[in-house]
Parts: structure tokens; C-alpha cells; sequence
């Protein structure tokens, strides 16, 4: 069971550390890494996902505008050991931003060569409704996704 609780950005620079795994890589986060992070304290749309003590998950929905947010997330290395619960955890937490936050719309992008990234986002009942071409800092293609009432 995973257990969700408010995010701290202390959580996602763990995560980063660790070796976040829609990315494969292990980062040391600069500065506005960290100013982001700290930006989405205290919201009521970012969590943070515990089995016990172990940190498996943060990310939360960032409104864009009325009616529609983006959708971010990290995971971290421990999801592996049960992935249909990190699964059933979030797909909660965004059927209770859609109604709770009077959203339509959530969208996601992921990058096209995470295969896995891609499958967790469709068994969350995303939709693929395009790519983004160059999207991320190192110019790869991203996926864009979308949940839509």
C-alpha cells in the first residue's frame, strides 16, 4: 500500500540523487532544480508516495489554466518492487484532481524512448495525442498525452 502525503522538495531532490527512473540517470540538481521543487511546496496539487519508509513517488498536476493541468512525475528505483500499487495510487490521486479541481483536462509528456513511462501513462487512462519534437533541455522527442472528461 502506498501512502501519500504532501510534498516536500526534499523528496525530489532524493529521487534525483537516487537515480530517478523515467530518466536512467542519477543527477545532482542545481539550483533551479531546487527552486522549482521548493515552488510546489505546500500545494494542493503535488504529493509525495511512501511504502513505509521508502519514498517510491512524487509528482502532482500543475494548472495551466482553468480547466486544464499538466501532470508531472518521479519515480524512484523502489516502484520496481510492486508497480501496480504506485499505479493505482496515482490513477486515484488524478480522478480526485479531476473532480476535486474542476479540471477536463490533464496532460503528460514523456519521452519517447521510455517504454515503460509510456505503458504507466496509458494504464493511468492517458491517450496519446501526439509528439513534441526537441521537448526536453536534450532535445528529445516527447510523447504528449492527455486524460480528458
Amino acid at each position: 500500500m502506498i501512502d501519500v502525503v504532501d510534498f516536500k522538495a526534499e523528496h525530489l531532490i532524493g529521487i534525483l540523487h537516487e537515480g530517478a527512473v523515467e530518466c536512467g540517470v542519477i543527477e545532482s540538481p542545481g539550483d533551479g532544480v531546487l527552486s522549482l521543487a521548493m515552488s510546489r511546496e505546500n500545494t494542493a496539487t503535488c504529493w509525495s508516495g511512501f511504502a513505509g519508509d521508502k519514498l517510491w513517488a512524487c509528482g502532482g498536476v500543475d494548472i495551466l489554466w482553468a480547466g486544464v493541468g499538466e501532470a508531472w512525475a518521479f519515480f524512484s528505483p523502489a516502484i520496481k518492487e510492486n508497480p501496480l500499487a504506485i499505479t493505482r495510487a496515482v490513477k486515484k490521486i488524478l480522478v480526485d484532481y479531476l473532480q476535486n479541481l474542476d479540471l477536463h483536462r490533464i496532460q503528460c509528456h514523456v519521452r519517447h524512448n521510455l517504454k515503460p513511462a509510456v505503458r504507466f501513462v496509458q494504464a493511468l487512462g492517458f491517450e496519446q495525442e501526439g509528439i513534441n519534437r526537441s521537448f526536453t533541455h536534450d532535445k528529445v522527442d516527447c510523447l504528449e498525452f492527455a486524460m480528458v472528461t
